[in-house]
């Protein structure tokens, strides 16, 4: 895997971070590249290069960032310690 820019890994998830809070779901790597400085092939890199350092989940078609996945365990522990009450 070839060394990775750490700001254009935060240019995406900034840009992720706001499409999700807009349209509710995870862009596309063509709406990524558009709305980015990086190309869409680059983009796709960049996703399974943060996917295998943990940073977000990405199975090769849609994403999700690490802190909307730890908001939904935190929202599923907070149900669910709501129902043993």
């Amino acid at each position: 895997m070839q060394h990775k820019k750490p700001e254009h890994m935060a240019e995406i998830l900034e840009f992720v971070d706001r499409f999700y809070g807009l349209h509710h779901r995870s862009p596309s790597c063509s709406e990524i590249a558009r709305n980015t400085t990086l190309q869409r092939s680059a983009v796709h890199s960049y996703l399974v290069a943060m996917n295998e350092q943990g940073k977000i989940e990405y199975d090769g078609q849609t994403m999700k960032e690490l802190s909307v996945i730890l908001a939904g365990v935190n929202a599923s522990h907070h149900a669910q310690a709501g129902l043993k009450k």
